[in-house]
């Protein structure tokens, strides 16, 4: 009788570990995705809405996985930041492919320079998270082959 009830419990604790991890990838795509498409509004906002850069940027403070990282940006360029700096500090507990690509983006220049750097940026990151959601896909199995086999040892020497 124990010892089934400790292979319920080693297959439980398999299951939730595969899970989590699973959970902690989807929402690395989901903000990475989120963030594609706040670049790709900010883009359109100055370009055919006319708006200026903090308009935009606070427009985007709503947005479900990316919200918090715009409304950072918002304080701390009403606490006298520039918006180089401010997107900088906002973007550093990113992970890394992701915050690589969004630190490389320079708010400098006139609207047809801006637009430029906001749509190539736009486009790393989507062969960012076309890449991410590649090796998810290869990590899930790899990991699913993984802990089934060390449960199952488990299981072995356990009965």
């Amino acid at each position: 009788m124990s010892k089934a009830i400790g292979v319920i419990c080693i297959l439980v604790g398999s299951v939730y570990l595969i899970i989590g991890q699973v959970r902690k990838k989807q929402q690395e795509l989901s903000l990475q995705q989120s963030l594609i498409t706040a670049m790709r509004a900010i883009e359109s906002s100055i370009r055919w809405k006319g708006q200026v850069l903090p308009i935009c940027i606070k427009e985007q403070e709503s947005r479900k996985h990316c919200g918090i990282y715009f409304k950072k940006i918002a304080q701390l360029l009403e606490s006298g930041f520039t918006l180089q700096s401010a997107w900088e500090n906002a973007f550093q507990t990113l992970p890394e492919d992701t915050k690589a690509v969004l630190l490389q983006m320079e708010w400098e220049g006139d609207e047809n320079h801006l637009l430029g750097n906001l749509q190539c940026m736009t486009q790393a990151l989507t062969v960012v998270y076309g890449q991410q959601k590649e090796q998810q896909h290869s990590e899930e199995k790899l990991l699913v082959a993984a802990i089934g086999s060390a449960t199952g040892l488990l299981i072995i020497i356990l009965l």
